[in-house]
């Protein structure tokens, strides 16, 4: 992979945006919850994240900033909304992190 068009001020700008998004323990929960190609409910999330003593408005703003910086994709069903990873790499970072 040629790594040159990383070196751009505005791709640098972008990563650091995206990577700014994930700065919250919250959206990295989320991430991880999502991983495996998971379609989740934000109800079925908020089930998931309840030692956090998260409601469900903070929630939905947290899903928001992911899905605002293409790191989530939602689909409407009903009345419910799903969310899923856009991609699976994001994971993998993650992962990396943590070793």
């Amino acid at each position: 992979m040629n790594k040159n068009h990383l070196l751009t001020n505005a791709n640098a700008i972008k990563i650091a945006k995206k990577f700014k998004i994930l700065g919250h323990p919250t959206r990295i929960k989320i991430i991880c919850l999502l991983d495996g190609n998971k379609k989740m409910s934000v109800s079925e999330i908020l089930s998931h994240l309840q030692e956090d003593k998260i409601d469900q408005p903070t929630l939905s703003h947290h899903l928001i900033k992911l899905k605002n910086a293409n790191i989530l994709k939602s689909k409407k069903s009903g009345l419910h909304v799903y969310y899923e990873l856009a991609s699976e790499r994001l994971v993998q970072i993650i992962s990396n992190c943590i070793e």
